[in-house]
C-alpha cells in the first residue's frame, strides 16, 4: 500500500488466535482377543499334502544351506526332512573322505609359496 506521502507501507496481517485445547475424549476400550487353541505338532503320522510338503522342503533347504540346487532339493525328500537337518547340525556324521584326502595331500607337497617368494603363513 501507499501512504500518503507516497511511500510503500507493508501492512501485516492479523496473527490467527490459538485454538483452545480441547478436552481428550476417552479411548474406548480394546476387545480383547480371543483365545486359539494350539496348533497341532506336525509328526509322521500328520498327513500333508505333496504341494505343501515339497514347499515345505524348499523352505527348509533355502533357509539352511547357501542355495539350491537340483541334486540338494532331490536328496532332501520331504519325508526325510527332520533327518536331514538333525545330520546338519552334527557335522561329525557327514563323511567328510575329500576334505581329509585334500588335506593329506597338501601335507605332503610342504607349505605353499607366494608370489613374493615367502612361504605362506610365516
Amino acid at each position: 500500500m501507499r501512504s500518503p506521502g507516497g511511500r510503500l507501507t507493508v501492512t501485516s496481517k492479523p496473527k490467527p488466535k490459538p485454538a483452545k485445547a480441547k478436552p481428550a475424549k476417552a479411548k474406548p476400550a480394546k476387545a480383547k482377543p480371543k483365545p486359539t487353541k494350539p496348533a497341532k505338532p506336525i509328526t509322521a503320522s500328520t498327513k500333508v499334502s505333496p504341494a505343501k510338503s515339497a514347499a515345505a522342503t524348499l523352505h527348509l533347504l533355502r533357509r539352511t544351506t547357501y542355495g539350491l540346487t537340483p541334486a540338494l532339493v532331490a536328496g532332501v525328500p520331504p519325508a526325510k526332512q527332520s533327518a536331514w537337518l538333525a545330520a546338519q547340525l552334527a557335522p561329525s556324521t557327514i563323511p567328510d573322505a575329500a576334505c581329509t584326502a585334500l588335506v593329506a595331500r597338501s601335507r605332503r607337497s610342504g607349505p605353499s609359496r607366494t608370489p613374493g617368494g615367502s612361504t605362506a603363513g610365516t
